[in-house]
C-alpha cells in the first residue's frame, strides 16, 4: 500500500505544480498593461490623426470649390462678346477698313486687287437682273 501511497503522492504534488503555473499564465497583468496601452495609443494618437485628416479635407474641398467659383467667372468675362466697332481693332489677322477699300460693295470692282496668300475666292458681282 505504501508504494501505491507514494504514487498517489508524487501524483498530487506534481498536480499542485501545474495548477501554480496555470495559475502563472492566467495571470493578466502584463496582458492588461499592453491593452491600456493600445487603447490608449488607439483613442489618442489615431483620433487626433483622422481629426487631421478630415480637416485636410474639408479645407482641400473649400480651395477645390474656389478654384472652380473663380476660373468659371474668368471664362465668363473672357468668352465676353465684343461691341461690333472693336473686332476689327483687336484682330491683328483681319484686314481693316481701309486696305478693304471701304465697303464690301467695293470688293470685286474696278481696282481691286486680291491678296496674294488668300485662300478665300473674290467676291462675284450680283447678277445684273436683280
Amino acid at each position: 500500500i505504501h508504494p501505491r501511497l507514494d504514487h498517489l503522492g508524487a501524483f498530487v504534488n506534481q498536480s499542485q505544480r501545474s495548477l501554480g503555473g496555470v495559475a502563472a499564465l492566467l495571470e493578466c497583468q502584463s496582458l492588461h498593461h499592453q491593452y491600456r496601452t493600445a487603447l490608449n495609443a488607439t483613442c489618442s494618437q489615431a483620433m487626433s490623426g483622422l481629426v487631421y485628416l478630415l480637416l485636410s479635407a474639408a479645407a482641400s474641398s473649400l480651395l477645390f470649390t474656389i478654384l472652380v467659383w473663380f476660373t468659371s467667372h474668368t471664362w465668363i468675362y473672357l468668352n465676353h462678346k465684343a461691341e461690333p466697332g472693336t473686332l476689327e481693332e483687336r484682330d491683328p489677322f483681319l484686314p481693316g477698313r481701309v486696305s478693304r477699300g471701304g465697303t464690301l460693295q467695293s470688293l470685286g470692282g474696278p481696282g481691286y486687287t486680291r491678296p496674294r496668300h488668300s485662300h478665300t475666292p473674290p467676291q462675284t458681282p450680283p447678277f445684273p437682273g436683280t
